[in-house]
């Protein structure tokens, strides 16, 4: 993907890649973002609350 961006540069045994065209290359697919389904993020929003209720120190090993 690097050499189809035009980023590797070849030197003697090595081969360098420029982020920076590397990157702005990779951004040409980058998708939009869409929000989670709002049974998911519920389902996310629930755990994320059980998590914080609880520390390490409830947890008793076996």
């Amino acid at each position: 993907m690097a050499s189809e961006a035009g980023a590797v540069y070849k030197v003697g045994n090595s081969a360098l890649i420029n982020t920076d065209i590397f990157e702005m290359y990779l951004e040409k697919f980058k998708e939009p973002t869409r929000p989670l389904p709002k049974h998911i993020w519920n389902k996310l929003s629930s755990e994320d609350k059980k998590d914080h209720n609880s520390t390490c120190f409830d947890k008793k090993d076996p």
